[in-house]
C-alpha cells in the first residue's frame, strides 16, 4: 500500500508538477522499509488521529519526514 502511496506521489508530480508539493523524496528514493517505519512513527507520535482517513494520516507523515525546501 505504501509504496503504491508513493509511486502516486512521484507519477503525479512529474506529470503535472504542483505549486505546492508537501511531499518531496530524496533523489535516491526511499525505501519500502523506510515509508513504513516513518508512517508507523508517525501513528506512534500522534494516537489521536488513528480514527482518521489514512490516506491523510500517511500524506502528512510522509510530508513531515521528506518536506519540500
Amino acid at each position: 500500500y505504501l509504496s503504491g502511496f508513493a509511486d502516486s506521489l512521484r507519477l503525479s508530480t512529474s506529470f503535472f508538477k504542483p505549486q505546492n508539493q508537501k511531499v518531496c523524496f530524496p533523489e535516491k528514493g526511499a525505501s519500502n522499509e523506510q515509508l513504513a517505519r516513518v508512517v508507523t512513527k508517525w501513528f506512534k507520535n500522534h494516537p489521536e488521529s488513528l480514527h482518521q482517513s489514512g490516506r491523510i494520516e500517511i500524506m502528512l507523515a510522509l510530508g513531515d519526514a521528506f518536506p519540500c525546501k
